[in-house]
């Protein structure tokens, strides 16, 4: 099984590839899309933004912070934890 993280820096790591290529290609100015498609996927990567490609979004793939946060605050493993603590 792999983990969704490996998904999404598979995703930042081609991207990144991508925008060294374009700076090759059309010089450093004209590779705006390609950072922009970086910080997107960086962004996924971290959990503050959705998955670059449509494969990742169909399997709903979370970022980091969305795996140990959870995508509410109510049932996060930070409020479990502390419940769970303060029930002993």
């Amino acid at each position: 099984m792999v983990s969704d993280s490996n998904f999404l820096y598979r995703e930042l790591f081609e991207a990144n590839k991508n925008l060294e290529e374009a700076k090759k290609a059309v010089g450093d100015n004209a590779a705006g899309d390609e950072r922009l498609n970086v910080y997107n996927a960086f962004k996924a990567v971290t959990g503050l933004g959705e998955p670059v490609t449509q494969q990742s979004r169909d399997k709903k793939v979370r970022g980091v912070l969305q795996s140990i946060f959870g995508s509410s605050p109510k049932w996060s493993m930070i409020q479990r934890k502390l419940i769970s603590s303060n029930c002993r």
